[in-house]
């Protein structure tokens, strides 16, 4: 039997294709197998699209509709797009397999009102159809509970990560001054929220205390790369490549060549993290006492130096804090600690022993115990745990 021939034009650098490159090889493992001929996106020209015209494949799938699409569809094969760049434009030859980006700014919006602020703002990149569906969609939500939006957008021209003058250059510092503070800052994906870190840290900006920021994408090296590291909204580009992988080999074999030519996919959760992990805080005292705790996670603080912190005794700040943020000083200080100790077990191979002695710690008892308190599970066990989800998270059923 021949094997089926199917053209990947994917981007090896990206995160999202990456992902959806994984889930092609799951289906094919599964139900294959496939003989594959690869194409990067970068390098695309006349010449190589007539190269894979010559190899004859049976099917494409292609993440970005930008590259070459009109001529694609000129194969007279089945195309799948995943993750798709622009608008849908019809082709009988041609279905998608998206995700639902109007999902993915109700999930933001939801999230900043829930943690009680009253000023919002979205960055976006200008270029990208999908960018302004999570804007609007992200607007909607806001302006239903009553409250307006700052935003801002990039042009494709903007994003070089490498040269971040271009950005003060082209406003984005300027916005953010201006933003009224507290805010809770969507952006339209992991690499737009990077670009606005950079900006913050620039400036001095206090994230997430005077904005908290939130990317799209949860391109993990990434949003672990950031300082702080970014909070986002998950996307299983994984299940967008199996699936796009199967619908290919249901048009293949003749078996979906007519019906629904757009099967979208929802976001999967929020991965919170430093970026915006806090309330939003109005009261300037208790926002200071949270910003102490934060800055001296590491150092065996205690509630006085917390006050010294701030203009307020030690009574009226336990009073404004307990009111603000629901609990005590001292539980906000073993709290925060204990959730970085936790996100050093999870994103770093450091040993247990060097991570208690981070913390202040001569030895594993008493921090196995101060941990096992809060968590309900020794360090090494909440280590296993975790890896065990995250091998997990992304098996198709």
């Amino acid at each position: 039997m021949t094997l089926p021939k199917v053209l990947l034009v994917l981007d090896n650098a990206s995160a999202s294709d990456r992902f959806i490159l994984l889930g092609i090889q799951k289906y094919a493992s599964l139900y294959g197998p496939w003989a594959y001929n690869k194409i990067a996106q970068s390098d695309m020209t006349r010449i190589s699209i007539e190269a894979a015209r010559s190899w004859a494949p049976d099917g494409v799938i292609v993440s970005n509709e930008q590259c070459g699409l009109d001529e694609f569809a000129k194969f007279d094969v089945p195309i799948i797009i995943a993750a798709r760049n622009e608008a849908k434009r019809e082709y009988q030859n041609v279905k998608y397999v998206d995700v639902r980006n109007d999902l993915i700014g109700e999930m933001g919006a939801e999230f900043f009102l829930k943690k009680g602020y009253k000023s919002f703002a979205f960055c976006g990149f200008e270029d990208y159809y999908w960018s302004h569906e999570r804007e609007e969609a992200f607007r909607k939500r806001i302006e239903a509970s009553h409250y307006n939006m700052h935003t801002y957008y990039h042009r494709r021209s903007q994003q070089k990560v490498e040269n971040p003058e271009k950005n003060r250059q082209n406003g984005l510092i300027t916005w953010l001054m201006d933003l009224p503070k507290p805010i809770g800052l969507m952006t339209c994906s992991d690499i737009c929220a990077s670009y606005v870190l950079d900006a913050c840290r620039l400036q001095k900006l206090h994230v997430p205390e005077e904005i908290a920021v939130l990317g799209v994408g949860n391109d993990e090296m990434l949003a672990k790369l950031c300082n702080p590291q970014l909070s986002s909204v998950e996307l299983d580009f994984q299940q967008v490549g199996y699936h796009g992988a199967e619908l290919l080999q249901s048009m293949i074999m003749k078996a979906n060549g007519s019906g629904q030519n757009v099967t979208d996919m929802g976001p999967m959760a929020l991965r919170i993290r430093r970026s915006a992990e806090v309330n939003a805080i109005y009261d300037k005292d208790v926002a200071n006492a949270l910003k102490y705790i934060r800055a001296h996670v590491c150092e065996l603080i205690q509630v006085q130096d917390v006050v010294n912190a701030t203009t307020l005794s030690r009574r009226a700040l336990y009073e404004r804090f307990q009111k603000v943020v629901g609990h005590g000083i001292y539980t906000e200080i073993r709290n925060v600690r204990v959730e970085y100790i936790a996100s050093m077990l999870i994103d770093t191979g450091a040993s247990i022993l060097d991570i208690a002695r981070t913390f202040g710690y001569c030895g594993e008892g008493n921090f196995g115990r101060y941990f096992r308190c809060i968590k309900g599970m020794s360090p090494r066990k909440y280590r296993s745990l975790y890896h065990q989800i995250r091998l997990s998270r992304y098996n198709p059923q």
